[in-house]
């Protein structure tokens, strides 16, 4: 289990192992926009402002769809970015991005 802070509203809510940040959003009610079911794949793309180094490495669609800069930035996909237990990341997004991709 583990614990996450959206800096864009002081939220905070616990997590599972391996549930992705798109799943806790939905199931928690916090945050982090998607547009998959609209066609604007990457819409769910959030920044990590610390805790970074607790998380998996971008995996392939994410280094496919987010360009390098993105990624150095700290630009992850909430769809693809899977949670392990003990983890406190701060993550904060722009509702600009939905219209970007």
């Amino acid at each position: 289990m583990g614990k996450i802070t959206f800096a864009n509203n002081g939220q905070s809510v616990t997590y599972e192992e391996n549930e992705t940040l798109l799943e806790l959003s939905e199931r928690e009610r916090v945050p982090v926009p998607f547009g998959c079911y609209a066609g604007h794949c990457a819409a769910c793309m959030v920044r990590i402002e610390s805790g970074a180094e607790n998380l998996p490495t971008p995996n392939v669609f994410e280094e496919y769809t987010l360009t390098p800069e993105e990624l150095a930035q700290g630009w992850r996909l909430g769809c693809q970015l899977e949670l392990k237990a003990g983890e406190v990341v701060l993550v904060p997004w722009s509702p600009d991005l939905v219209e970007k991709k």
